[in-house]
């Protein structure tokens, strides 16, 4: 395994721990809110890195994932600390 997916599977991990504690600070709706979301841009994002990144291209669908992962990991952040500090 590559650096660059140890990158993504270190991100995509730290983003499902938050969803965890989101689901306990809010309600599990919440999180599988979170969940769908996730499943879905991370699905569509890593099909358009692995079958249809040809030329270079996939370093765009990369660099996609990781700032989907990073504004992901923000929000579930900034929503857990805002209902725990309210």
């Amino acid at each position: 395994m590559n650096s660059d997916l140890i990158l993504l599977f270190w991100l995509g991990l730290a983003c499902l721990a938050l969803m965890l504690m989101v689901k306990f600070v809010y309600s599990t709706k919440v999180a599988l809110l979170h969940l769908g979301t996730f499943v879905a841009y991370t699905s569509l994002l890593m099909y358009g890195m692995y079958f249809a990144g040809q030329g270079g291209t996939s370093l765009v669908w990369w660099c996609f994932l990781v700032f989907a992962y990073i504004l992901h990991f923000i929000v579930l952040l900034i929503t857990a600390l805002y209902k725990k500090f309210k």
